[in-house]
């Protein structure tokens, strides 16, 4: 049910709500790319790798890139892609609303 969900949501409107993230880090950097109306880059993309990958984050903001990862990724057409970021917020903490 929650692909439907998805795909419907991609047709009324470009992904968006964002998770605020805290700081001069990768992970600000993803958030910031994840809140601008324009379609993601690589780099943008790259930089919420690097701060999942290789950056202490807050509790919160272990929530919130993924969140802002899938975000791009939709935004980017890759819908599987976005729905795993989603799922893998959910994941870690299931009150994060803008991943459903």
């Amino acid at each position: 049910m929650r692909p439907l969900v998805l795909a419907a949501l991609l047709i009324a409107a470009p992904a968006g709500a964002a998770v605020t993230v805290i700081g001069g880090t990768a992970a600000r950097l993803c958030y910031e790319a994840a809140d601008s109306p324009f379609s993601p880059t690589a780099e943008t993309l790259a930089a919420c790798d690097r701060a999942l990958a290789a950056e202490p984050l807050a509790p919160r903001d272990v929530v919130a890139t993924p969140v802002n990862r899938g975000i791009l990724r939709v935004r980017g057409g890759d819908l599987a892609g976005g729905q795993a970021d989603f799922d893998a917020a959910v994941g870690q903490d299931a009150s994060v609303g803008e991943a459903w």
